[in-house]
């Protein structure tokens, strides 16, 4: 999987490689979470992958997950849904034919799902 993480960097090298290695963990954290021990496949949705995603750069960048994401190439749910694609050209993961990119553009702005937690209820 990180060898086609590697290639997908090299032929789409919009967003900096540690992006596609990030994504391919994310997978398999969400196919874990899916599995649950279990060894049959479950098919991930755009907004399985979008918030595991989130929850993970969260987990690992904490308040400057956003300028992790700036400094990958990211802006929007679309650059994750058009990278994701990218992986799935090199093999890195499968996708159905009812998955398309566009998925992506329906999911709430990263800026949304990322800097909300780190802001205090206002009373």
């Amino acid at each position: 999987m990180y060898e086609s993480a590697e290639e997908a960097a090299l032929r789409h090298p919009e967003y900096h490689r540690d992006f596609y290695a990030f994504l391919c963990e994310t997978v398999v954290a969400a196919q874990d979470i899916a599995y649950q021990g279990k060894t049959k496949q479950k098919h991930l949705s755009s907004s399985d992958i979008y918030l595991a995603f989130c929850s993970m750069i969260q987990r690992q960048y904490g308040p400057l997950s956003m300028a992790m994401l700036t400094f990958w190439g990211v802006k929007s749910p679309n650059d994750i849904g058009r990278a994701i694609f990218y992986l799935v050209e090199e093999g890195a993961i499968v996708s159905t034919k009812s998955d398309k990119q566009e998925d992506f553009s329906y999911l709430p702005a990263l800026e949304v799902m990322l800097d909300l937690p780190f802001h205090a209820p206002s009373s």
